[in-house]
């Protein structure tokens, strides 16, 4: 988070400079948006409420310096206006990630169970291809078992 708001104070010179728009957004994608990000498939499902709002606060306090005409707009309205949802983008991320795993010659590919039994897979109506683990808490979840639970 520091090392966002900080980038956030380049785009506020910026746009004292008189950087058009295009520009301005240009850079938050190629240098702000890349920190919120990184790594966003795995922690994703692990993120407690009060991180995420801290990332939307930042995405929001720079769509307010990129698009002055966001300042009286709900941050709802500001999103749309400046096309940047990132609470939907960081599931479907998770969503992909996951599915490269799934595949054979993917690196992590050892890291899922063995998949269940091709022909028990017939006789059931929503057969999910590997089986699901049984956690206790979310706490400590890998991201494996989250996706394993909810992305099949």
């Amino acid at each position: 988070m520091k090392k966002a708001t900080k980038r956030l104070y380049f785009l506020k010179v910026l746009k004292r400079s008189g950087l058009t728009s295009d520009h301005l957004l240009h850079f938050y994608v190629a240098v702000i948006r890349p920190i919120l990000k990184y790594c966003s498939p795995v922690w994703n499902h692990n993120l407690p409420q009060y991180l995420s709002d801290k990332i939307e606060s930042i995405q929001k306090e720079a769509i307010r310096i990129i698009f002055s005409v966001t300042r009286g707009m709900s941050y709802i309205f500001a999103l749309s206006y400046a096309e940047l949802p990132i609470q939907q983008r960081r599931q479907t991320l998770a969503k992909e990630l996951f599915a490269e795993i799934c595949k054979p010659t993917s690196r992590l590919h050892y890291h899922l169970p063995p998949a269940r039994d091709p022909t028990l897979l017939t006789r059931l109506r929503n057969p999910p291809k590997y089986p699901t683990p049984d956690g206790r808490t979310k706490k400590y979840q890998s991201f494996v078992n989250f996706a394993l639970k909810h992305y099949q």
